[in-house]
């Protein structure tokens, strides 16, 4: 709405022509119905040109938000936490594996021990049922690593 032109008009109701001030009040009044908004709403405190009560309301509802993404973060802080914590934890036991499928198996209940290559390497081999002879010797060097701790932490003859 050209609220210049509004000004215009209703500096107009002030007229010593009666004629003028109604044409400026209907004018002015078709404009407010054109903009589709009321006289409350043109009147109502402005902030930078919005007005406050819509101002506020978009606050409002952008700190509602701000508050309820804060608190998934934080519950998603406390899930990798916990995840972080399970990943941590090894088998109380160790037994020498003898299938391909028992080796993968076992690497991935020792994950916490492994590097984040062997972790990766040891997820994307996991359902195989064939393996190459590099990725063979590859998991058997886990195993390997796997045994040598189990030992060293006293759980493997």
């Amino acid at each position: 709405m050209d609220r210049g032109r509004l000004a215009h008009l209703l500096g107009m109701l002030g007229s010593d022509h009666d004629g003028e001030v109604v044409n400026a009040g209907r004018l002015a009044v078709r404009m407010l119905k054109q903009a589709g908004i009321t006289w409350q709403q043109l009147l109502a405190p402005t902030v930078n040109g919005h007005n406050e009560s819509v101002v506020i309301d978009a606050a409002r509802a952008l700190l509602a938000e701000n508050d309820q993404l804060k608190d998934e973060v934080e519950d998603l802080r406390d899930q990798l936490r916990r995840a972080r914590q399970r990943s941590l934890q090894t088998p109380n036991s160790w037994s020498k594996p003898h299938s391909t499928a028992d080796k993968i198996e076992q690497a991935l209940s020792w994950v916490a021990v492994l590097s984040d290559w062997e972790r990766e390497f040891t997820v994307s081999i996991a359902g195989h049922w064939r393996l190459t002879e590099k990725q063979q010797a590859r998991l058997d060097a886990i195993i390997l690593k796997i045994e040598r701790i189990a030992r060293a932490r006293g759980i493997a003859a």
